[in-house]
């Protein structure tokens, strides 16, 4: 804990020498006013900065060893197996009592009890270089550094797999990779083995990440998207800068990787860099504005991945692509500013996948009937105005994404003749697709798409019937379908949105049997969600949306009269402008069941004034993770302090991870005057633009990793239940800008 007026300065990842007084920092011997700390990969480099830098002692690299290798290992007391103790402590001495190298070895020998296996492991460790790794390097040596997490790497067995982990360099150093996005690519590079279905396929990927994660390889990070929506593939892994430094000393053999990537260059490498050797270059995440006359068209042979995405690049050179004959993927996605493609692309007849998302600039893609190996082309949220020539001749196409591009028509037939297609995005607004389009694409797995009328959703429903269960992924708009969902593709989703429709009156809506996620947008004519009887026969319903709908004055009628409910655990209500409550009747019952609700977002509903009764909370809605209220102007309470007769307590909500109140200018509580939150899993707390609202009612949970306020002066106007949290939690304060 730091001392008042103490002053904290953090250097990260240093590799070289800083004189501290050079840079306006007094000699630290024996003050109080300041401390440093500093991390490195370089033992010399500590020394010279006057840094004592210790690895950990055998026992606690015994320690640390022993809980990542697991129970195989152990007796039933606790202690190590007989027949493996000194091996094993010899493995463990083998790691130099370095943390990196101590979890990377221990995570690829889990679950191993062989005494023989064991010896081998030691026996491989000691075949290397003799080396001390970890996040330290003993004399500047990174080759050593890399020979101990090699036995990791190495340990894979699996050359596909292998490939997977080395494919994560491509990335810049420090990124959080998108699981989904990620499993995409290792399907494009052919890391992932065809399979009968994309599903299946999906899976593969899923089993590879979770061997990389065993093996600490890689490490998984929450997005915002997966915290909120509990949604596995919206997680992201990162790779550890040394472990990706591994990696890319790895692929800088031949055939070799060339990456740059988020290093804010501003022109491509120089001519020598691209040599014929090349396989993979990755310059995403850059600044680079075009591309010189001297790369018109570099000799890269053998090169078949190709990454330019987020770039500031407006066209290529004409020629540029002519001389690469064996690429199979370009990425060019998030190049707002590129107009057009050279024509050297219609040459590319290995071409297996094009990327051109969010291209916004770009009208047109160059002919497509050379390159009839392509399976995947995705343009979601480009400026392309009319489908590439040549396209109906792409018969190995399995994922097509034209998702709110500028394309006015589909020509006529051209779905019928894509019979492989297994993903199929077309949420382009005016293009309303008709069910008997889909039925000759036997092999669709997902699709998004505008349906006209009820007639056609019946189409789709019996399609899904007669194909048994193969369409498994599916985002539906049903009615006026307009843009406002952003999602890149169908996968994971079972979604139907209807806009501009009278559906009170519908009592036989063919809804797809296991629909998840339902959405009314500008439908009038109904006041609660249980009030529509179609929706009472489903049965895996997750998550509810209503926005813009003028006549609801309340979510539900009554908590126990709507099956739904049952299985409901996301619940948004946006924009809704005569919302009064989220429950017309709460008939509450202490013997009642907790409801499944995980997540509740409110935002732009001008008339609700209390969201909850504590009763409410305590007795129904214990599994609440997160809760969202934006922009409710006429907002006092979160949780109604029932009148004068308010009762001193706590309020327990154990599961709750994310409290987030923004513009709200009339909130004065969350929970009363008196009333304590119990929250002991609360990561994340927001309270933004909410200038009436002082106290904070709990004391900071140890969970608590982020805090954002409006300003240093909101900050300081905060009352907080423990005396000294605002000292305590003032590292974790974002301000609002």
């Amino acid at each position: 804990m730091l001392e008042k007026n103490c002053n904290l300065l953090i250097l990260d990842d240093v590799w070289e020498y800083i004189s501290l007084e050079d840079v306006g920092i007094p000699d630290l011997v024996g003050s109080n006013s300041c401390k440093v700390v500093l991390t490195t990969r370089f033992q010399h480099v500590a020394r010279r900065m006057n840094f004592n830098l210790e690895p950990l002692s055998e026992k606690e690299a015994l320690q640390l060893f022993l809980n990542k290798v697991g129970s195989a290992v152990l007796t039933a007391s606790g202690g190590i197996i007989n027949t493996l103790e000194p091996t094993l402590r010899q493995v463990v001495e083998e790691c130099g009592g370095l943390p990196l190298a101590i979890v990377t070895v221990a995570s690829s020998m889990k679950k191993e009890s062989s005494p023989q296996l064991w010896q081998n492991a030691l026996d491989e460790l000691r075949n290397r270089r003799r080396i001390v790794a970890g996040t330290i390097v003993v004399e500047g040596s990174m080759n050593d550094a890399f020979e101990i997490l090699k036995f990791s790497f190495d340990r894979l067995n699996d050359e596909k797999i292998q490939d997977c982990f080395l494919h994560c360099a491509l990335y810049p150093e420090d990124f959080a990779i998108r699981k989904r996005k990620l499993i995409e690519s290792w399907i494009e590079e052919g890391f992932i083995a065809p399979m009968e279905t994309r599903h299946k396929m999906n899976c593969q990927g899923h089993a590879i990440l979770r061997k990389l994660e065993d093996n600490c390889l890689l490490q998984i990070v929450q997005t915002a998207q997966s915290r909120i929506f509990d949604d596995e593939d919206e997680k992201a892994v990162k790779m550890h800068d040394l472990l990706r430094d591994m990696a890319l000393d790895i692929t800088s053999k031949s055939p070799r990787f060339l990456v740059k990537s988020g290093m804010n260059i501003r022109e491509l490498p120089n001519k020598e860099q691209w040599t014929e050797d090349l396989k993979r270059v990755s310059l995403m995440r850059n600044s680079m504005e075009e591309i010189s006359r001297d790369l018109s068209s570099p000799e890269c042979r053998t090169l078949t991945t190709l990454l330019l995405s987020h770039n500031s690049l407006s066209n290529l050179p004409d020629s540029f692509f002519e001389q690469m004959n064996e690429l199979k993927i370009l990425d060019l996605s998030k190049n707002y500013e590129l107009k057009s493609l050279p024509n050297s692309v219609s040459k590319l007849k290995n071409l297996t996948t094009l990327l051109l998302i969010g291209c916004r600039q770009l009208r047109k893609v160059p002919a497509l009937s050379n390159c009839q190996a392509i399976t995947k082309l995705d343009f979601n949220r480009s400026g392309i105005e009319e489908i590439p020539e040549g396209m109906e001749m792409l018969v190995n196409l399995k994922y097509l994404n034209l998702n709110h591009t500028k394309i006015r028509r589909l020509p006529e037939g051209i779905l019928q003749g894509l019979s492989c297609l297994q993903i199929l995005a077309l949420r382009i607004t005016g293009i309303q697709v008709k069910g008997e389009d889909l039925w000759p694409l036997e092999k669709l797995e997902c699709f998004g798409g505008m349906l006209n009328d009820w007639n056609e959703l019946s189409i789709f429903c019996k399609m899904m019937q007669s194909r048994k269960e193969r369409i498994r992924d599916y985002l539906l708009d049903i009615g006026s379908g307009e843009e406002e969902i952003v999602e890149e593709t169908t996968l994971g989703r079972r979604w139907v949105k209807i806009s501009c429709l009278p559906i009170a009156s519908e009592k036989r809506v063919p809804l797809p049997h296991n629909v998840e996620t339902i959405e009314f947008r500008r439908c009038h004519d109904f006041k609660c969600v249980d009030q529509l009887s179609f929706l009472k026969d489903t049965v895996n319903l997750t998550t509810c949306l209503l926005s813009e709908c003028q006549s609801i004055e309340f979510a539900f009628s009554s908590l126990f009269n709507f099956n739904p409910l049952q299985s409901l655990q996301f619940l948004v209500l946006d924009q809704l402008e005569n919302l009064k409550s989220l429950f017309e009747e709460e008939a509450l019952a202490p013997s009642a069941l907790s409801f499944p609700l995980k997540t509740i977002s409110i935002m732009d509903c001008p008339k609700i004034k209390k969201l909850f009764s504590p009763r409410l909370l305590v007795w129904h809605l214990q599994n609440l993770e997160s809760i969202l209220v934006f922009d409710c102007e006429e907002l006092e309470e979160i949780i109604a302090s029932e009148g004068s007769k308010e009762e001193d307590g706590k309020l327990p909500l154990p599961k709750l991870k994310i409290l987030g109140l923004r513009n709200m200018p009339k909130l004065k509580s969350i929970c009363g005057r008196t009333r304590v939150l119990v929250c002991d899993s609360l990561e994340a707390l927001g309270i933004v633009d909410c200038p009436m609202l002082k106290r904070v009612p709990l004391s900071p949970p140890p969970s608590l990793k982020d805090i954002k306020v409006s300003s240093e002066e909101s900050w300081e106007s905060l009352e907080w239940e423990h005396p000294n949290a605002k000292d305590i939690l003032l590292p974790l304060v974002e301000f609002d800008r």
